[in-house]
């Protein structure tokens, strides 16, 4: 009886060296199968990303800069993000606000859609761009150069807007400070038209 045991024993465990391995190479067979029919695009949904072009566009959030002009002005910027610009020195912004305090205490605010600083030397505001004066001016343009080393605003194109005299529109704009002088000097040309509302009684347009 007990040799008989023995002997269903030794069959078993024989039968068990034949199938176990049989069994695991199956199973790493369909682990191999099944890894063949996987899709790489469907595996990694954002393969499509172009890294490369994610690694170059750097961006700042809130950036905030500050500096003193040439005539002693305080400029201070400040955007929602900004980014540098791969073919030259500077870099392009989002919805800037930016405010240029004069010693004498007259302000200047400016602010924009969006912008280019070309390095240190000008700031280029472009879409919805208003500059509002501490001494009355309330001006809207499409595009405005601000100097950043000294108190000198250019709207290279169509400007409306209110001033210390009335309404006004004009073809161009250049503010400045003159040297030695307190207060903004702006000049506008090309078709200049002002709507009187002074000191006087009535209304006078003037071309």
């Amino acid at each position: 009886m007990a040799g008989s045991q023995r002997n269903t024993y030794s069959v078993i465990v024989s039968w068990a060296k034949i199938i176990l391995p049989m069994v695991a190479l199956g199973l790493l067979s369909t682990v191999f199968l099944f890894s063949r029919q996987i899709d790489p695009e469907a595996a990694i949904p954002f393969a499509d990303i172009d890294l490369e072009e994610r690694l170059r566009e750097q961006r700042l959030s809130k950036p905030n800069y500050a500096t003193t002009t040439e005539d002693g002005s305080a400029l201070t910027i400040v955007a929602e993000s900004a980014a540098p610009v791969l073919d030259g020195d500077g870099g392009t912004a989002e919805n800037i606000v930016a405010r240029l305090k004069r010693t004498d205490g007259t302000t200047i605010d400016m602010s924009s859609d969006s912008g280019r600083i070309e390095g240190t030397k000008t700031l280029t505001l472009t879409g919805n761009v208003a500059i509002d004066t501490s001494d009355g001016y309330k001006l809207r343009s499409d595009e405005m150069i601000s100097a950043m080393n000294r108190t000198d605003i250019t709207s290279p194109g169509p400007i409306t807007g209110t001033g210390p005299f009335g309404d006004l529109q004009a073809g161009r704009m250049h503010l400045t400070v003159p040297e030695n002088q307190d207060g903004i000097l702006a000049v506008f040309e090309d078709g200049v038209r002002l709507i009187y509302t002074g000191n006087s009684k009535g209304s006078e347009e003037q071309q």
